[in-house]
């Protein structure tokens, strides 16, 4: 398309950015929150919560105590015994 001076114009497509949580509005994570509730129950839902939390932080401290990767590809493979002839 050519504009009012012989110049080119683009037109891009325009994107709606959400700027909301996962890309989910208020009422929606409202809707979601009350068939939760139904489904569980207002009691059980502080102890999910705080199993949930348990659950992350185990995870995050297992994971910071992973041992670092070796740096030499030598010593990271475990050595394999060579067959011989007299092994059957």
């Amino acid at each position: 398309m050519r504009g009012e001076h012989g110049t080119i114009r683009v037109s891009a497509p325009c994107k709606k950015v959400s700027n909301n949580m996962f890309g989910f509005h208020i009422w929606e994570l409202l809707i979601i929150l009350g068939i939760v509730l139904l489904l569980f129950g207002a009691r059980r839902l502080p102890e999910m919560g705080s199993a949930l939390g348990q659950t992350i932080q185990m995870f995050k401290k297992s994971a910071n105590s992973l041992p670092e990767p070796a740096n030499n590809s030598e010593q990271a493979l475990p050595e394999i015994p060579e067959k011989t002839t007299s092994d059957k």
